[in-house]
Formats: structure tokens, sequence, C-alpha cells
């Protein structure tokens, strides 16, 4: 991740923001500070959110933790720490809502995104795109070399899955969603985080990554964001489709359950469900009214904050978008 892109970035767009959502101004919100426990996933995500909202209110700060999505349910469960925030891909269970009440906290959660899962291979890999079956069999061990796939491909030899975590979003979600509890695979192999992932497959000729789209942006391109594209920040709210790639990694194209046509994880995409491998982005809050946590609850939620969303390359859940073809 380009941390220098991000930052300029996040400034750029705090200027627009306080220059074009007057209804958000300094002073209206706590100072400070909170503890925010976020799924790495959703970590570039989070940053650029954190970014502006301590850029537009100063005295105000946001501490996070990127750890995986397990744990940063359990630091919000555990209510012997300061963790009053969570991101996840899941919002929190009855039974964990009922425990939180029992110890005077009260929550408040609701859906701020939609996400997907990204496949990613090496650039000699020749495939394009990838069947929904297939990729099931990959992950059940059903098929194990490439050439099982396409006929041309036997010198890449035998697949090897990346997952960032074995306690992740994405590895929780291809369990329960795509292999609908069948275990996985033996050639299954977790890192630590989602910048391991790009790189072990941008290092690995027969590795297939899974990957948050999120991280396509920023990992992909490594860019800061055109003046155009900053300006509809402020004046439109609409989706693009992926227009730079990089040559380090290859995105698939995945074909849905039973279908020919093959899709992208674009924002048009991901928004219209034609990309079957979508998921909700939950932010969950225990604040009290008056503090920095709740704050920046509101602000995540609020116009601004979904605009920052719509920017990362995955689709705001709270704001209506146009799409713009590019």
């Amino acid at each position: 991740m380009n941390t220098k892109a991000l930052r300029c970035t996040a400034i750029a767009i705090a200027a627009l923001a306080i220059a074009g959502c007057s209804k958000y101004k300094t002073g209206e919100y706590s100072k400070g500070s909170t503890v925010i426990a976020c799924d790495q996933t959703f970590q570039n995500i989070m940053e650029q959110e954190i970014l502006v909202f301590e850029h537009n209110y100063q005295g105000s700060n946001v501490m996070d933790l990127y750890v995986d999505e397990n744990s940063a349910i359990d630091s919000l469960l555990n209510i012997d720490n300061n963790v009053r925030m969570a991101v996840a891909s899941r919002p929190l269970s009855n039974e964990e809502i009922a425990y939180l009440r029992k110890h005077d906290r009260n929550v408040n959660q609701t859906a701020v995104a939609v996400d997907a899962i990204a496949l990613i291979v090496n650039p000699a890999n020749p495939i394009e795109q990838i069947d929904y079956q297939d990729v099931v069999d990959i992950l059940t061990g059903k098929l194990t070399s490439w050439d099982q796939i396409a006929a041309d491909d036997a010198r890449l030899g035998d697949i090897a899955v990346i997952f960032d975590h074995n306690g992740s979003s994405t590895t929780r979600y291809m369990a329960d969603s795509v292999l609908m509890g069948k275990p996985f695979a033996g050639n299954i192999y977790a890192q630590k985080s989602p910048q391991e992932v790009f790189e072990k497959v941008a290092a690995s000729k027969n590795a297939i990554g899974i990957i948050g789209v999120s991280w396509l942006r920023s990992t992909l391109t490594g860019r800061e964001l055109s003046e155009q594209e900053l300006a509809s920040l402020n004046d439109a709210d609409s989706l693009t489709n992926l227009s730079e790639m990089t040559t380090d990694v290859k995105v698939l194209a995945v074909s849905p359950k039973d279908k020919v046509r093959a899709y992208l994880p674009d924002q048009q995409n991901i928004f219209d469900g034609t990309y079957p491998f979508h998921r909700q982005m939950y932010l969950i809050s225990t604040s009290v009214p008056n503090t920095v946590g709740h704050s920046f609850y509101t602000f995540v939620t609020s116009h601004v904050g979904q605009k920052i969303i719509l920017s990362s390359g995955i689709c705001p859940k709270l704001i209506s978008v146009q799409i713009v073809e590019l």
C-alpha cells in the first residue's frame, strides 16, 4: 500500500468534504479518542475514513487495530478492554448483543458498504476467467492442477490457494457462502495479511489468491485519485469500472452459477449483483452519545463517509449511486 498516496488522497477528499457538505462542521463532533478493531480486509477503507475524520475534526482521535475478523469481534465483546467499535463482514448475533447489553453496552450496527472477494493469479497464468463451480472444486480439492481447468496450463503445475488468515472474513465467506460448510482441501495456505496474499501470488506462477476487492484499488494501482475522480466525490455519486490494473497480478472474472458470461469485481458488477462473490461490510459501535466513537459512527454513515467508501473501489450502502462507464 502506498501510504503517502493514501494520505494525499485522504486530505484532498477532506477538503472537498468540508467545502461540499457544510452541515458537518468542525466543533459539532466530540473530542477525545476511541479504539476500533477492524478486519484487515477493510483496512484500506477504514484508514481513509479515519484520516479524513481526524483531518476534519481536530482533537478527535480514532486508534485503529487491524486484525482478523474473529479477533475484531472478540475485542468488542471483551468488556475489560477499551475497544468500543468494530468493522466486520457480519453483524453481531442476538446472543452477542444480549451479552453486551447485560454489561450495560448498547449496540448500534449497520451495513455501510457492499464488498466483494476477488480472485487473483500470477500474470504467467493464461486464464482470464473462471467458473463458479471450478472455484468450489479448487477449494474442496476436486481440482488440484491447472491443466484440469485449461489444457495448456500443464506447465503451471499444482494449484496453491492463498488466503490472508484462518480467522479472516474472506476465509469465513468462502467456507460458509461458497462451500456451504464443506471442508477446505489441503492445498490452502494462509498468510498474515491481504498484502502478503498479493505478494505471494505475484511471486508464484501456480498460485490463486483470495482477497478483498477493496485492496485492488490501492494495492494494484498505488496511485492518487485524479482531479476528475476527486471532483466526483463532491459533485456526483458515481460508480466506475476498474480502469487501471497492475502487471504484478491478474484479476480473474468469475461466471456465476449456471452462467456463461464472467464478470470482474468492479463497482458496477458488485452494485448490480452480477459478480457472484459479494458480501456486506458492517460498522458496529457500543459507544455512547457525545463520544468520539459515536461521532465517528455518525461520520462513516454520513454522506461524506459514504463517498469515501465510493472512492475506495467498493459500493457504499447508504447513498444512492449512478453508473458511469469510462
